[in-house]
């Protein structure tokens, strides 16, 4: 580990560091690279979101077990191919994960987040803490501006105040008193951005925010690359 000192750049680096960071990637995340170009060109010609996550599903490429390297590796490669493509499933597969991983074992909507590795349902995430809606005895009120990828079949996951904390949830966005505002941007054809209403939808607990937002951000990271490469804009 590095020594407890401030950084001198006359120091030559091996002097702070004694692990060696091997940067190659494994043969397991090197088969996640080729399945993302497989991805990316099966779906070029129309990058939707249920058909893009339908085709990650069949090719191995939405696993609850999977490390983020391997995923990150098949984002870049699906991008090369088909950038729209790779937005969708950098935003399904980082909120699926981070879903998957807080209700292990909580047993409770599992058919529902089951089907987000199967490929029968997209996950989509407010993308924006601007507004928010609130919490009230398990549903949900107010608005989540900005939640990406929209579709007709899936969930949202969202951030409500409640009791002044922040805690995840997600609805099925086929809910009762659940409203979509799809809004047209300049993003990528096949990535549906709005804004989703709630007037007393049923939600369901995943756990605190902080946890689950560190795991999607890390996805969102990747978009944030995706725009710098590919000229993406949303």
């Amino acid at each position: 580990t590095a020594p407890n000192r401030r950084y001198d750049r006359r120091v030559r680096p091996e002097a702070y560091y004694d692990r060696l960071v091997e940067f190659g990637l494994s043969d397991v995340q090197l088969a996640w690279r080729e399945k993302g170009t497989a991805l990316g060109r099966e779906v070029a010609d129309d990058p939707a979101a249920p058909r893009v996550v339908r085709a990650a599903a069949r090719l191995g490429l939405l696993d609850p077990n999977t490390d983020l390297i391997s995923v990150s590796a098949a984002v870049e490669a699906t991008a090369q191919e088909c950038p729209a493509a790779a937005v969708i499933l950098c935003l399904h597969s980082g909120t699926a994960l981070a879903v998957a991983h807080l209700r292990q074992g909580s047993g409770g909507q599992a058919g529902l987040v089951d089907s987000l590795f199967h490929g029968e349902a997209v996950a989509a995430v407010g993308l924006s803490s601007d507004d928010m809606p609130t919490d009230q005895d398990g549903r949900l009120f107010g608005r989540a501006p900005w939640v990406a990828p929209l579709t007709d079949r899936g969930i949202v996951v969202v951030s409500p105040a409640h009791q002044g904390q922040r805690m995840a949830c997600f609805v099925a966005l086929d809910a009762v008193g659940l409203t979509v505002e799809a809004v047209h941007t300049a993003a990528l054809e096949g990535v549906v951005c709005g804004h989703v209403s709630f007037a007393g939808s049923q939600c369901t607990g995943i756990g605190p925010t902080l946890p689950i937002m560190i795991r999607i951000r890390d996805r969102k990271s990747n978009m944030s690359e995706l725009q710098s490469r590919f000229g993406i804009s949303y």
